[in-house]
């Protein structure tokens, strides 16, 4: 799967997403997995001095390995579903600032990890799947680490299972 992040109350923010994500189904409207996720995001980039060209930017890569499950309202070719992870999120966050005269100065960077939770809704179509995720990491010092995620992906093998008289 892959897709694009954004970090709610942060003015210009964003990135793009990537995961893997094996299942097993434990009933037609249940599955449960491991989701392997990771995410490139910028948090900020602002101008401080517009005489002086000064900008600031912070930026973060996330990674993230998270038990998960989802439940399936419909069983049939079209599925819409609601699912919830938990487990642990990485991150190296680097903040820096610059000028016009190219002097840049970094500011902080900072690692680390956090036990986080994940809530979804999705609908999967056939082999093709499209989910809202929001992903809740506790912050480090004054950065938010929480961000939500729109995504698309496809899964292999599954589908229904064929039984012969």
């Amino acid at each position: 799967m892959s897709g694009i992040a954004f970090i709610p109350s942060n003015i210009i923010s964003g990135g793009v997403i990537f995961g893997v994500e094996p299942k097993y189904a434990l009933s037609p409207r249940i599955n449960s997995g491991i989701r392997l996720h990771g995410a490139g995001l910028v948090r900020s980039f602002y101008k401080l001095n517009l005489n002086t060209q000064e900008v600031q930017a912070n930026a973060s890569a996330m990674g993230s390995a998270l038990l998960t499950s989802d439940y399936y309202f419909l069983t049939q070719e079209i599925r819409p579903f609601a699912g919830i992870g938990t487990g642990m999120y990485w991150y190296q966050t680097a903040s820096f600032k610059g000028d016009a005269g190219a002097n840049t100065d970094p500011t902080e960077t900072k690692g680390g990890s956090k036990f986080g939770v994940m809530t979804r809704a999705g609908l999967e179509a056939y082999h093709i799947r499209f989910s809202v995720e929001y992903n809740f990491v506790g912050k480090s010092g004054r950065t938010k680490n929480s961000y939500l995620g729109v995504s698309a992906g496809f899964y292999l093998g599954g589908g229904k299972k064929k039984f012969e008289n």
